[in-house]
């Protein structure tokens, strides 16, 4: 397959599925592909997750299977976002628990 016979949609993550395959939707369409990490995606193990917007080459001749070629930034999701906020929040003093009496007797 040539890269001049592929079509290029922008679409989102709906599911993992086993070995590295991905059911994707085309928002406009609501037409669900099959596909695959390819390129430089699989070379350095970009991370994709359910409700990632990326980018997906369509062979002409079978399109109901593509190729992810990249994975759009976004921002963070809520829950990413909360515990950042949290770690940043919490921190503990050591000076006043009982074991760290540094009185001389």
């Amino acid at each position: 397959m040539a890269h001049n016979d592929a079509m290029v949609y922008d679409a989102e993550i709906l599911d993992v599925l086993p070995n590295g395959h991905y059911k994707v939707i085309i928002p406009g369409t609501d037409f669900e592909i099959e596909a695959y990490k390819w390129g430089k995606m699989k070379k350095f193990s970009i991370k994709l997750l359910p409700g990632d917007r990326v980018k997906v080459e369509v062979n002409e001749y079978d399109i109901t299977k593509g190729r992810i070629v990249y994975r759009y930034k976004g921002k963070p999701t809520a829950d990413m976002s909360s515990t950042q906020s949290d770690a940043t929040t919490t921190t503990t003093d050591t000076n006043d628990t009982p074991d760290n009496n540094d009185s001389n007797d």
